[in-house]
Order: C-alpha cells, then structure tokens, then sequence
C-alpha cells in the first residue's frame, strides 16, 4: 500500500459521519466521533453533543413525569438530550435538525405519511392530543399536520417525559 492511500484509509476511518443515526439505543449527530449511547454520563453526553452544536444548550428539569425526575439539554439546532440521575437516557429532534439523519429503520423527517405506510409492513399512525403518534422500531414520533402528505414533527427514543 503506497503512503497517500495509507493516509487516506486513515482520514477515512476517523472522519466523522456525514449521515445522523436517531437510534433506539442512542444518536449519532453528523460531525461527532462515534456515537451517544443510552447509559452515557451526562458530562459524557454534554460533551459528545457540545462538540457538534456551538454554544450553550439551554438546561431544564422536569419533576412532574410519571417516570421520575429527568433535566434535559436543548439545543436550537432541534436536538433535546434527556438526562436521569447523570445518566443520559433519552434524545428528542425535530425537523429544525439540519443535515441527513434517519433511524436504523430509515424514517427521517422528509418523508411523508403515505410513503411511511406504504413502505413499512406494521407502520400505523394513532390519533394523539396534538396530531398522530406512531412507535416503529424503537422510535415514536409525531406528524401533526393532516393529510396524507404530512412529514414527521418529531421523533425520539429512550426515557422522555411527553405530556399528551
């Protein structure tokens, strides 16, 4: 192997993502070194998403959810870390996320309801308090437009306290 194409299987093999994972075990932003997995320390995760996502995230504790306390870390770039005990154990986007991000079972925030039931055995959309929730794959979403055109709100995976 010649010296530029050892060079350039070592800049391959730590470049960051150029595609975003939302995962049911954790996230993978695009431009971070590997992945965020549920079970994370919060410093862990402060730092993991801090090194994508310039600037302070806004902070906030929830203590009215059915599940226990949790604080989360905001992001306005659509990105919502969910934290319980110091440990990161939820995530939340939006479609403010910019770039290419889609689950392990490829639902990602440009595709609309009817390419999600056509091509997905077992997709189904519920009528929820604010618009139409789903669960797939280990993610839940929502779309809160009608019509078989509307595209996903938000998704999220893990522990999150979701007020319906």
């Amino acid at each position: 192997m010649t010296f530029s194409a050892l060079i350039a299987a070592a800049f391959l093999a730590v470049s960051p993502p150029q595609t975003g994972v939302l995962g049911s075990d954790g996230i993978t932003l695009i431009g971070a070194r590997g992945a965020l997995k549920f079970g994370a320390t919060e410093a862990e995760a402060l730092a993991y998403a801090g090194a994508v996502f310039p600037g302070a995230p806004t902070r906030a504790q929830e203590t009215n959810c059915r599940n226990g306390v949790f604080s989360h870390a905001d992001w306005p770039q659509g990105v919502r870390l969910t934290f319980q005990a110091g440990e990161f154990v939820g995530w939340s986007a939006d479609r403010v996320l910019q770039g290419d991000y889609s689950t392990a079972a490829g639902l990602n925030f440009r595709d609309s309801v009817n390419r999600l039931r056509q091509g997905r055995g077992g997709f189904m959309l519920s009528t929820a308090v604010q618009g139409r929730e789903f669960a797939y794959a280990g993610v839940w979403g929502r779309v809160l437009q009608p019509g078989g055109e509307a595209t996903i709100d938000r998704m999220w995976s893990g522990l999150v306290c979701a007020r319906r």
